[in-house]
């Protein structure tokens, strides 16, 4: 059940006054069953069952409040966002029951001079958080600084934009959750109460070039970043069990580019390539990683005056997450569409290949899951739309308020209920 109360007054000299409150409530469960045969050869039709049972009832309380004036031939905001978060959770006939209070204030402005605009931010992050006895409180500080510059003349078209952020994360409440799940009689994930926040800093810089019937571009974009104590999960051997358990491991450092763009050798056909590169540094109590790979892939777009055919293709996917590697498989996809008066109709072939997998390569744990999801890996979907209107419309320009996009329901990655395979 969730109930949503949201209050915008607008004053006159453009000034503008909102608050936002939401209000959350919520329950999950998982359930999970790991059997095998006793290793004893005196014993070799003994079954060994053990289940893992999680039941989680979550609650969260966020508030939003932004007052925003023009200023110096631009604009000035000043907000406040308070969320109150609480899960309680039983697991094994354990009662866990971990919450957290964070306030964010920040104030920010817009402005432009002549073809440059900059954007700045600054906030104070005020965190507290309990699990298990363990009380921990922070207060950091959140900037950010957003500028572009546009050309005139022989440059229109051309842009450069500059951000550079400073951030820290903190702990989910399922993160910092003791309970336990099996993956199997000896390997256990487990939440870890000591979990701190983390920083991050980080810096995205783009080069691009837009044609004048804005449709042609080509951008190539750099994205450093470092993670200081960054949350990640961690293996570790504990008397006769592994644990999956995240920690604050060292520095994570990483540089991704990006190349794509646009191209119209027809008035009907787009050609939209893309290129990436990423290079990861990170050291986990187990290991030093030093992990780079390339990403390629596209769109393929065919535009008449009633038909649209669209193919799309992705290579695969890596990402570090502490000690596990995962890996997502190449994808394509193909898509037809025809629009008749109101009514949109079409079909969409999906393909997603083999060899999904999360791996670890540590002496104490060769780990190798397979995700492929077979009954997944050929679909097909029909659609059918139709688009009408009543009465007037109105736009709402520049919606300053978001909801939390964060999950509350004290499940993780590795006891979240998932498809059949």
């Amino acid at each position: 059940m969730a109930v949503d109360l949201y209050y915008r007054y607008l004053l006159k000299k453009g000034r503008l006054f909102a608050i936002n409150v939401v209000n959350t409530f919520g329950n999950s469960y998982s359930d999970s069953k790991q059997s095998m045969l006793s290793e004893n050869t005196g014993n070799n039709d003994y079954d060994y069952n053990l289940h893992s049972r999680v039941d989680n009832d979550s609650y969260s309380f966020i508030t939003n409040a932004v007052y925003a004036s023009p200023l110096w031939g631009g604009s000035l905001s000043v907000g406040s966002r308070y969320e109150y978060k609480q899960l309680n959770q039983t697991s094994f006939n354990n009662k866990y029951k971990p919450y957290s209070h964070y306030e964010f204030l920040n104030t920010g402005g817009s402005w432009t001079w002549n073809t440059i605009s900059f954007v700045p931010a600054v906030g104070l992050n005020i965190f507290k958080q309990t699990s298990s006895g363990i009380s921990q409180t922070s207060v950091l500080p959140y900037i950010r600084l957003y500028s572009d510059w546009w050309g005139k003349g022989k440059m229109k078209g051309t842009t450069v934009q500059l951000t550079l952020t400073m951030r820290n994360i903190s702990p989910s409440l399922n993160e910092i959750t003791e309970s336990e799940t099996y993956l199997a009689p000896w390997l256990i994930s487990a939440g870890n109460p000591k979990l701190k926040d983390y920083w991050i800093t980080s810096g995205k810089l783009s080069f691009a070039y837009f044609s004048p019937n804005n449709k042609n571009q080509i951008v190539f974009m750099v994205q450093p970043s470092y993670a200081n104590n960054k949350i990640a999960t961690t293996i570790l051997k504990e008397g006769d069990n592994v644990y999956f358990r995240p920690q604050n491991i060292g520095g994570d450092f990483e540089w991704r580019f990006d190349l794509y763009g646009s191209w119209y050798p027809f008035k009907w056909l787009e050609l939209s390539p893309y290129v990436e590169y990423y290079i990861s540094r990170l050291e986990t109590p187990s290991q030093n990683i030093n992990f780079d790979y390339w990403r390629i892939g596209g769109n393929i777009t065919a535009s008449f005056e009633n038909l649209s055919l669209i193919f799309s293709v992705n290579s695969p996917t890596k990402v570090y997450d502490g000690d596990l590697l995962s890996r997502g498989s190449l994808q394509y996809a193909g898509t037809i569409q025809y629009k008749i008066g109101n009514w949109s109709v079409g079909a969409k072939y999906n393909y997603s290949g083999h060899n999904n997998y999360t791996v670890s390569n540590l002496p104490i744990l060769r780990y190798n899951e397979n995700k492929d999801w077979k009954p997944l890996q050929h679909m097909v979907r029909l659609t059918a739309t139709y688009t009408f209107s009543v009465g007037k419309s109105r736009r709402h320009d520049g919606k300053i308020l978001t909801e939390s996009s964060k999950d509350n329901t004290g499940l993780g990655k590795f006891n979240t209920p998932q498809i059949s395979k």
